[in-house]
């Protein structure tokens, strides 16, 4: 009866042990903002998806739409309501 007793404190210990060493490695969500752009036209968005709808509903008139991550490793152009290009920047410090 010790030993189970013994067992669940162990395990016990090791699971709040657990938590905390996830709660210091955890890494918060990061916010990007996309830019929608035009020739003539400018447009910040909050998510990625709003961005590429507005860059699909955009170039639906006969425009190119670039679409731009505020961190510059994104990049996507959209023609004819569709993603002709897309650009991820993998090394830091470089944009395309």
């Amino acid at each position: 009866m010790e030993e189970a007793a013994t067992e669940l404190l162990a395990e016990t210990a090791e699971t709040a042990e657990t938590a905390e060493i996830t709660e210091i490695i955890d890494i918060p969500d990061i916010i990007h903002v996309f830019t929608v752009s035009t020739r003539v036209e400018e447009q910040a968005c909050d998510s990625r998806i709003e961005a590429v709808q507005l860059a699909k509903d955009w170039s639906l008139d006969d425009q190119q739409v670039n679409v731009e991550r505020d961190d510059g490793q994104v990049h996507m152009t959209f023609r004819d309501g569709s993603l002709v290009e897309y650009v991820f920047e993998t090394r830091p410090g470089r944009r395309s």
